[in-house]
């Protein structure tokens, strides 16, 4: 998890940890646009917000 201006941002590696996915299927999340994933450099990132939405639209993964 990384911290910026007060906003939580988590990475594949933390939500494939925490939901015990695949790293795969975790990266095919994170390229998805209704999920809300931003790409800073090389590297991708959802804020907790985004998170949020995602899990309450219940959407399967």
């Amino acid at each position: 998890m990384l911290e910026v201006c007060g906003s939580k941002l988590f990475s594949p590696n933390d939500l494939c940890k925490d939901f015990h996915m695949g790293k795969q299927k975790c990266l095919g999340l994170f390229r998805d646009k209704d999920f809300g994933a931003i790409r800073i450099g090389r590297r991708y990132y959802v804020s907790e917000e985004n998170l949020k939405k995602f899990m309450s639209s219940g959407k399967s993964i």
